[in-house]
């Protein structure tokens, strides 16, 4: 079975031609998937400048396809155009996280809630050893892991939720909550004390109890708000 503590989402893509399509996906589908995900596991953080150049030769590539890519995100309002014809990460203010946290309590609450009863022993160990490998980095001071890891953690409960119309509302919160949740590593403690929640998840999901899971992310979202928002603009 694949340690998820070690399948933090590599940054680097097979080098292929800008046309090519691997496994029925273009490449700049999968660039775009790539910088997706990279974003909602706080690999960017906010008001962050974003090189095409840099981005593609990280991810082995040509320019072309993260091109493509970056103006996806721009519609999605995930990153900003900016008049000096920069492309970087916006900066969010309090009321707009706020504003994100409100709609993350209801869709996040729901998907755990219908997620309840459908995991498997092996969905339950794969959440024990992501929460485990969270509480190490958040002692090791390991932003990167720590928020893959947090990521990885969730999703896994919103998929089997299966409604897949829920599951693209959530990423695409996450896609602009993911970069600032860095700030949790910048308040003493407060990475480890957002674990702590991870533990009443499971044991809700193990007993199958759909309204306890669905409290227990909504605690969840809650503690991590306050050490957010102290950091973020007004």
């Amino acid at each position: 079975m694949t340690d998820p503590v070690a399948a933090v989402l590599p940054l680097h893509l097979s080098t292929v031609d800008d046309f090519s399509v691997v496994d029925g996906e273009p490449l700049n589908g999968r660039v775009y998937a790539t910088l997706r995900a990279q974003l909602m596991s706080g690999v960017f953080e906010p008001g962050e400048m974003i090189s095409i150049r840099g981005l593609a030769e990280k991810l082995g590539t040509s320019t072309m396809p993260v091109r493509e890519a970056l103006h996806r995100l721009i519609a999605d309002h995930a990153i900003e155009a900016r008049a000096n014809r920069t492309i970087a990460l916006p900066i969010i203010r309090r009321a707009d996280y706020l504003a994100v946290c409100d709609v993350r309590l209801a869709l996040e609450g729901l998907a755990a809630e219908r997620a309840a009863g459908h995991l498997s022993p092996d969905d339950l160990e794969r959440l024990e050893r992501l929460t485990a490998g969270m509480r190490a980095a958040a002692k090791g001071n390991d932003p990167h892991t720590y928020l893959a890891l947090n990521k990885d953690f969730h999703l896994t409960i919103y998929q089997l939720a299966g409604n897949p119309l829920l599951l693209d509302l959530i990423e695409k919160l996450w896609v602009r909550a993911g970069p600032v949740m860095n700030y949790l590593f910048r308040h003493q403690g407060l990475a480890m004390q957002t674990v702590t929640p991870h533990e009443a998840i499971i044991a809700a999901l193990r007993r199958a109890d759909g309204v306890a899971a669905r409290l227990a992310v909504q605690r969840d979202i809650r503690e991590a708000t306050p050490g957010i928002i102290a950091s973020l603009p007004d």
